[in-house]
This record gives C-alpha cells, sequence and structure tokens, in this order.
C-alpha cells in the first residue's frame, strides 16, 4: 500500500456521501425530505427530537381518500423510477472528482458528488433557457425539462434513507434569502415538496445570518462542517439567496477490524516518496476482491444488510494514482463491481481522518464542464426571483473519519446567488453625442467630446 490517495469515492460507491450518527455523539443531523402531501416543517425544532423530523413516504391514512383521489394523482413516491437520478449523479460525481483532483494532484481529496448534484438540481429548478440547457449538460441529463427530475430525487432520497436501519443516513436541503427578496412562490414549494427545504429569511449582511447558517450545518452534519456561511461568502447585504444540501452517513463495518491487530508505526510512503508513520488497520477474511488492469479493488460493506460498502482502489506497485485517476471512469468502476468475487484477501489500509474544501476550485470545474453561463450577469434565474439573480460562488466542504470500527462521513455544498447589476453608464472616456428630433429623426447636433474639462 503506497500510494495516498486511494480514490475514496465514497458518495459514488454508497451511491450517496451519507448522512449517519453513531449513539455516541449526541447531535443528530435532521431533515429528511418531505411528500407533496406534507406540509414543510421547522428543522430547527425538530433537530431537538430523536426521531426524523418528517417520515419520508406518507402513512396509509394519510393517503388520498377514495372520495378526492383523481386521475391525475402523482403515483407513488415508493413507485418512483430514479435510476436516471443514480445514473446523472454518477457521472457528474467521475467529472467533478477528475476536475478537483487535476487541480490538486498530490493531495487528499474527498467529494460528495450526491451533496453537489442535489445543489446543481435546486439550481436546475430554477433556471430557464440556456442556463437551464447549461446545467442540464453538466448534470448528463438528457431533457432538463423533464418534469420528474424532482420527483425522481425525492423517490431516491426516500430510497436512501430507508434503506438499511444499520446505516444512519441524513440528507437535508434549506434556502436562506435575503430580507425583502422575491422568490417565486411555485420555486420554493417544490423545494419544499420534493426535496423538504428549510426555507427562512434572513438578513445575509449580517453576523446573525452566519451564526444561523453555521448552526444548521452543525445540525445536519453532526458539528462535522465548520464555518460554511463564510465559505459562501456572507455576510454580504448584496447576497439574495443561500442554498445549501447537508449530507451525513455513520456506518460500522459488517466484520470490524481488530484493534489488537493495527500496526501503530506502520509506514506509508506518499505520492512525492516520502514515508510517513500511519496505524495500518488489517483483516485477513473473505472480501469481495476485483484484479484489474494496473489497480485491484476490494469492497468493504457496513451493517448486516450490506447495502453500503465502501470500496477502496489500489493501484498496482508498478503504477501509480495519476494513471489510476486518469482511467478510471463509471464505466471501468462499473466493470470492477461487476468483477467482483469472494476470496481470502489480506486487507491493510490505514485509519485516518480527513478535511476537505474546494474552496474556489469547484465554481472553475463547473464552468470547465460547461455552466460558466450561471455565473454571469446571462444567467436566467428568473423562475426563482424576479431579480433575476446569478451565482456568485458554489463551495463544497468534507469530512470523512475511518478506523476500526467504520465509517464518518459529512459533507455540505452551497451556493450564493446575487442580484443582476443594472447595466453601468458611466461616461469618464471619449464619447459621442447626438442632438435629434426623435419623430422626425433629423440630426440637430452630431459630435464627441474627448476632453470635458477644456
Amino acid at each position: 500500500m503506497k500510494r495516498v490517495l486511494m480514490l475514496l469515492t465514497l458518495a459514488i460507491m454508497l451511491a450517496v456521501a451519507g448522512c449517519v450518527d453513531r449513539e455516541a455523539d449526541d447531535a443528530q443531523p435532521t431533515a429528511e425530505p418531505a411528500t407533496d402531501d406534507q406540509e414543510q416543517v421547522d428543522y430547527d425544532a425538530a433537530a431537538d427530537d430523536d426521531e426524523p423530523a418528517v417520515d419520508p413516504t406518507p402513512a396509509p391514512d394519510d393517503e388520498a381518500t377514495d372520495d378526492d383521489a383523481t386521475d391525475d394523482q402523482p403515483e407513488p413516491v415508493e413507485d418512483v423510477d430514479y435510476s436516471q437520478a443514480v445514473s446523472s449523479t454518477s457521472m457528474f460525481g467521475f467529472d467533478m472528482f477528475t476536475g478537483l483532483a487535476d487541480a490538486d494532484p498530490d493531495e487528499n481529496v474527498i467529494t460528495s458528488p450526491y451533496s453537489a448534484a442535489i445543489l446543481l438540481t435546486m439550481l436546475l429548478a430554477g433556471a430557464d433557457g440556456d442556463t437551464r440547457d447549461a446545467i442540464g449538460e453538466v448534470l448528463h441529463i438528457e431533457d432538463p425539462d423533464d418534469p420528474e427530475i424532482l420527483r425522481q430525487h425525492q423517490a431516491l432520497i426516500t430510497e436512501l434513507t430507508e434503506a438499511d436501519e444499520d446505516v444512519e443516513l441524513a440528507i437535508a436541503n434549506s434556502l436562506w434569502a435575503n430580507q425583502g427578496t422575491p422568490l417565486e412562490p411555485e420555486y420554493l414549494s417544490e423545494m419544499e415538496d420534493y426535496l423538504g427545504a428549510l426555507v427562512e429569511e434572513i438578513d445575509l449582511g449580517s453576523e446573525d445570518a452566519v451564526d444561523q447558517i453555521d448552526e444548521w450545518v452543525a445540525d445536519n452534519t453532526n458539528d462535522r462542517i465548520e464555518e460554511m456561511a463564510e465559505a459562501l461568502g456572507v455576510p454580504d447585504p448584496n447576497m439574495v439567496l443561500i442554498l445549501l444540501n447537508a449530507v451525513y452517513f455513520l456506518a460500522d463495518w459488517t466484520e470490524p477490524f481488530d484493534p489488537d491487530m493495527t500496526d501503530e508505526e506502520a509506514i506509508f510512503t506518499t505520492v512525492s516518496g516520502d514515508e510517513v508513520t500511519v496505524s495500518m488497520m488489517t483483516k485477513d477474511d473473505t472480501h469481495l476482491h476485483a484484479q484489474m488492469d494496473g489497480y485491484q479493488m476490494v469492497r468493504l460493506p457496513y451493517g448486516d444488510d450490506e447495502r453500503f460498502a465502501m470500496d477502496v482502489i489500489l493501484p498496482d506497485e508498478e503504477s501509480d494514482i495519476h494513471q489510476l485517476r486518469e482511467g478510471f471512469d463509471l464505466e471501468e468502476w462499473q466493470q470492477a463491481e461487476a468483477d467482483l468475487n469472494e476470496d481470502r484477501v489480506n486487507v491493510a489500509m490505514p485509519s485516518f481522518e480527513l478535511e476537505y474544501d474546494t474552496g474556489g476550485a469547484l465554481n472553475e470545474v463547473l464552468e470547465d464542464l460547461g455552466m460558466g453561463i450561471a455565473y454571469t450577469g446571462e444567467a436566467d434565474f428568473t423562475p426563482i426571483s424576479e431579480l433575476a439573480p446569478f451565482l456568485s460562488t458554489v463551495v463544497q466542504k468534507t469530512y470523512i473519519r475511518v478506523d476500526e470500527e467504520g465509517t464518518e462521513a459529512a459533507a455540505v455544498t452551497g451556493g450564493a446567488m446575487v442580484e443582476s447589476a443594472p447595466p453601468q453608464f458611466r461616461a469618464d472616456r471619449p464619447f459621442m453625442i447626438m442632438i435629434t428630433d426623435t419623430e422626425s429623426g433629423t440630426v440637430l447636433f452630431l459630435g464627441q467630446v474627448t476632453d470635458p474639462s477644456e
């Protein structure tokens, strides 16, 4: 085991960069998505409860009765085909990871494709025209006007958060509008109904806004993500809207590593060739394992159901992390997954605890992928607000801890929007003038001013 960047593509391998809380921690991540039949709830109040704030699927008694049912009733969320949401998230996830890793090829890079995809889906729902097409292209969505996109994500969120009782998984969304900002009711309803989003109106130019946003982030990541408001540029009185997605995952291995087998003085060779001391966990057991061309992959499952798992991808001795990353895409991972077999494998991997912040790099990646229009005054986000805002920044912060017991991971992706500035007309350089009769079109005077001080 020689490379520091072991391609922990956790979010894709789990189908989510999920959310969980161990009993040892008091803070409970909250906010599961509401469905069409449910009202917006107060997630801040619900954060104090041990039970989830919202049951993602309605109880039988809450469903429409025969008297009020119509042919236009949407199909139950559990029957919705969410395969497009999965495929688009996965393809985008590899694009995002590759872009960020290329920007810092020798550094630890931990991303949550799922968290970022949800944030972009929130933006997609509020975009129109070329802006909507650009975001759809980045997300690998064939028809960005498909009215079922939000419904598919609602169904996927429900599936993921209810998938395994041994894995605690929480996904939360929120919108923070600056005081007095007119937001379109239809957009807010979609965010609340399909994504269970909390909607708050606050003074984004105040320090109180910083506290409220960071408190929400802390509540929904078990205090693992900090200072998100500052990363997004809050406080800023010119800001129109903050959009946030939080994902938190915590689970124990199906077969934990024996702490007595951990070598506390093991050597790990970094990309640069430096040797560092790590705690190397070891487990000699039967694992799902694949030996591929240039690398091998082992799958380490969580919980009794083994629904969620971490795939660890290790380049061969004669290769390196850079060569591995260049050829490792969604199709390659799916091939490795298909080649997994139960083998007796001696697995040795370091325990670690890492934090990652994209900073401005994620903006560059999104622009390179084709979303540049969203960052300009040409952006069309009028379905969100008549102020025609545009993106000022998108940032993701992540946290991951892997030890003998299992894995804890958290991610928050945030987007900040500002109001499109009115066109500036400042005649502080030579200009022309005309005096005309606007009815007949007669030009009375025509000239240029090169030095008005004379």
